[in-house]
């Protein structure tokens, strides 16, 4: 077992709540560079297990005061070998909202949610196994009509594709700027 540290760094616009918009999903793989492609070596046979790696990151809101129901962000998956994606996604100042996501139109897995308030919100995350490559749109859809949501999407190379996720851990940083985990991985 080793230890992953996965970050969101950023900060929050305003006084008010954390938004998905604000933050940048973090990949601490070294030599990467977030939100850039990161190139990803070739297959590992069965006995060699390569390291996860990023692929690349989208993010997009649905803006203030609205009246919506969805967000749509599209999300192009690189060509790289046992592929994850993971959607990090927001409602804002509407705690009693459900949120689902589907990637090219096949429903996303809920890995977790944490709301630091009721008047704060909620956040989301979903992840799907094996996306197929290429464009394709992430649709977040709220239970009702709310003020706005938000959405980051990160794709992954080299996961294990049957046990991909551990349990969903979750901090949330009560107003700091940040907040970060440790978390100790099922497998490297």
């Amino acid at each position: 077992q080793g230890t992953t540290t996965v970050q969101f760094q950023g900060q929050p616009s305003g006084a008010g709540p954390f938004h998905a918009r604000d933050f940048t999903i973090q990949s601490l793989t070294a030599g990467s560079t977030p939100n850039t492609p990161t190139p990803v070596p070739p297959t590992a046979t069965p006995q060699t297990r390569m390291a996860v790696q990023f692929d690349r990151s989208t993010a997009g809101n649905s803006g203030t005061n609205e009246s919506v129901t969805s967000i749509t962000v599209p999300h192009e998956v690189g060509g790289c070998p046992d592929r994850y994606i993971v959607v990090a996604a927001t409602v804002r100042n509407d705690a009693s909202q459900t949120l689902t996501a589907t990637y090219g139109g096949t429903a996303m897995t809920s890995i977790g949610t944490d709301w630091p308030s009721s008047s704060t919100g909620r956040a989301y995350l979903f992840g799907l196994v094996n996306p197929p490559t290429g464009l394709a749109d992430v649709v977040v859809t709220a239970s009702a009509a709310t003020a706005a949501l938000d959405a980051v999407s990160s794709s992954w190379c080299n996961v294990h594709q049957t046990t991909s996720l551990g349990t969903a851990v979750t901090a949330n940083s009560n107003g700091a700027t940040s907040s970060s985990l440790a978390v100790t991985s099922a497998l490297d």
